[in-house]
C-alpha cells in the first residue's frame, strides 16, 4: 500500500511542476481575419444601370470606410472613378459605360486597413 501512495504522490508532484510548462503549450488560435463583406452590387454583374449604390457590411471596430473605384481595374489603372471616406456603409455613384473594380478598406484607430475583396461591375 506504501508502494501505491508513493507513486500517486510522485506522480501528483510532477503534475503539478509541469503545469505551469503546458500553459505555454496551449496552442492559441490564430486571430480572426476580419475583411470587409461587399454586398451590392454583386461581382461581376453586368448592366445598363448607371446610378449604382456601392454597399458592404459594417464592422465593429471600423469607423470609417474608403471606397475605390478605379477603371478598368486594378492592375491597369487608367481612371480612378471614386477615392472616397465616409461612416456610412454604402454610396451613390453614378457611372459611364465601362468596367470597373471597386474594393472598400475599413479604417480604424491603431490598427491596420480592414480590406475587402475586389469586385467588378460592368456598365453597357
Amino acid at each position: 500500500m506504501k508502494s501505491v501512495k508513493k507513486i500517486i504522490t510522485n506522480n501528483l508532484i510532477i503534475f503539478i511542476i509541469m503545469l505551469p510548462a503546458c500553459d505555454k503549450a496551449v496552442v492559441k488560435r490564430p486571430e480572426q481575419v476580419k475583411k470587409i463583406s461587399l454586398t451590392i452590387p454583386v461581382d461581376h454583374v453586368v448592366t445598363a444601370i448607371k446610378n449604382q449604390t456601392f454597399g458592404w457590411q459594417p464592422v465593429n471596430s471600423v469607423y470609417s470606410y474608403q471606397l475605390l473605384i478605379v477603371s478598368p481595374g486594378f492592375e491597369n489603372v487608367s481612371e480612378i472613378i471614386v477615392d472616397s471616406i465616409t461612416d456610412a456603409s454604402s454610396i451613390n455613384v453614378m457611372l459611364k459605360q465601362g468596367k470597373y473594380e471597386w474594393c472598400v478598406n475599413g479604417l480604424s484607430t491603431g490598427s491596420n486597413p480592414v480590406p475587402s475583396d475586389t469586385n467588378i461591375i460592368t456598365i453597357h
